[in-house]
């Protein structure tokens, strides 16, 4: 029975470990862009249009989610 729990655990630890590697691939990017458009000697470097639109969104409270299935994501489509 141990080496069962101890299994699974090994399993679904190499699960949340590989999500996390997955979330880093996707945020690494867009914090690297934000460092980027920090003012650096008097220059100032602009982020991407969609990129700078959506983290107004983000501080303007416009987003939504998550959601868990799609059925959630559907009926709060048609709320709107």
């Amino acid at each position: 029975m141990a080496t069962t729990t101890k299994s699974k655990t090994d399993r679904l630890l190499h699960e949340v470990l590989q999500e996390v590697r997955e979330v880093r691939a996707l945020v690494e990017p867009i914090s690297h862009a934000y460092r980027a458009s920090r003012v650096t000697k008097g220059t100032v470097k602009k982020l991407p249009t969609g990129l700078r639109q959506a983290l107004r969104e983000v501080r303007e409270g416009k987003i939504s989610g998550p959601f868990d299935t799609v059925d959630e994501f559907m009926a709060h489509l048609t709320k709107k």
